[in-house]
């Protein structure tokens, strides 16, 4: 529940905050609740996909892209999150999350977003968002140009390529 509060602020900060590129990285402030917690009294691990949501959201929000998508019917979803857990984020610990593009290629954009606490990281995460409409994928060169991006395409570094290994070798 308490993150419908969160996701509230972060639009909310999205509006009255500084405007962001997507080829930016963008930052957030949190702080780790009571309620983040689990039996061992640090951040339960689902909190951090959680927060990097928010992180995602944020990025398309002071962009201008999550308007520019919800204008031409275009919706994100999750293929796969990979989260390397590094260190426990601590009751009432601040933390900043730090959101980037990595790249992209035919099918998906990579984020890579990092959970810092004291200037170290603290989570870890590749993520990757293919986008949909009514008619189902839609091609990356739309996607680009609705995220505003028309930079050169970062290359595809070896720690993505390792994640899509990852995700084919986890194929069912």
């Amino acid at each position: 529940m308490t993150m419908i509060f969160r996701l509230m602020w972060t639009y909310i900060y999205a509006l009255i905050g500084p405007r962001c590129s997507v080829t930016e990285e963008t930052r957030l402030p949190f702080r780790c609740w009571f309620t983040d917690l689990d039996i061992n009294m640090h951040m339960t691990n689902t909190r951090y996909a959680s927060f990097m949501d928010l992180g995602r959201m944020d990025m398309l929000f002071r962009s201008g892209a999550w308007k520019s998508m919800r204008a031409a019917g275009v919706y994100p979803v999750l293929g796969s999150a990979t989260v390397r857990f590094r260190r426990s984020i601590l009751p009432l610990q601040k933390f900043e999350l730090t959101t980037r593009i990595a790249s992209w290629d035919d099918k998906w954009v990579y984020y890579v977003q990092t959970m810092v606490v004291n200037g170290e990281a603290a989570g870890i995460g590749i993520v990757k968002k293919a986008f949909l409409d009514k008619n189902g994928r839609v091609p990356m060169d739309k996607i680009i140009a609705l995220l505003g991006y028309d930079a050169p395409k970062p290359p595809i570094t070896a720690l993505i390529e390792k994640k899509n290994e990852l995700d084919i070798a986890l194929k069912a």
